[in-house]
């Protein structure tokens, strides 16, 4: 990682501690800086998983440990809300449940078309996954059907098999 870098990324970890949210044109530029990597799939992944662990202990502890003291179908019922919580208030990703499945998706305006090879997609997804594992009894893979890379109005994600699949 270059010096740049590490400063930049260091100025945004102060800034999370204090609150206050990274302009959407410096995540742009820095998703497409780190697309050029030969590994930006796997930096991608890494760093959604880590950007949810930082968002879920930044919940209150209040609701944190309600959330840990309540029954199973409470609990199951507040996780969802709190993961969904979390990822409208730091990513801008929109949760919601469809039967035992979830779904989100992320507005048109999304920093997620940063990248046209759908390689930024790769941080939601993981965000998603890490955030709901967090919150939820959910134990499984974040599939993305849709894209704004290929030429969807939203990207979206689901829990649910890919079509055709028996699960």
């Amino acid at each position: 990682m270059s010096h740049t870098v590490s400063k930049q990324i260091d100025r945004y970890r102060e800034m999370a501690t204090q609150n206050e949210r990274v302009d959407r044109t410096e995540v742009v530029a820095l998703l497409q800086l780190a697309a050029r990597r030969n590994d930006a799939d796997l930096l991608f992944a890494d760093a959604g998983r880590r950007a949810a662990s930082r968002a879920c202990e930044g919940v209150n502890k209040v609701m944190r440990r309600t959330w840990s003291l309540l029954p199973a179908f409470g609990r199951r019922r507040f996780g969802v809300a709190l993961a969904g919580r979390v990822l409208r208030g730091i990513f801008d990703v929109e949760l919601v449940r469809d039967g035992r499945e979830f779904v989100a998706h992320v507005a048109a305006h999304s920093v997620g078309a940063a990248t046209p090879d759908r390689g930024a997609c790769g941080f939601y997804g993981s965000a998603i996954a890490a955030t709901l594992r967090a919150f939820t009894d959910f134990d499984g893979a974040v599939l993305h059907p849709n894209c704004r890379a290929n030429g969807a109005s939203v990207c979206r994600w689901s829990t649910g098999h890919p079509k055709g699949t028996d699960a």
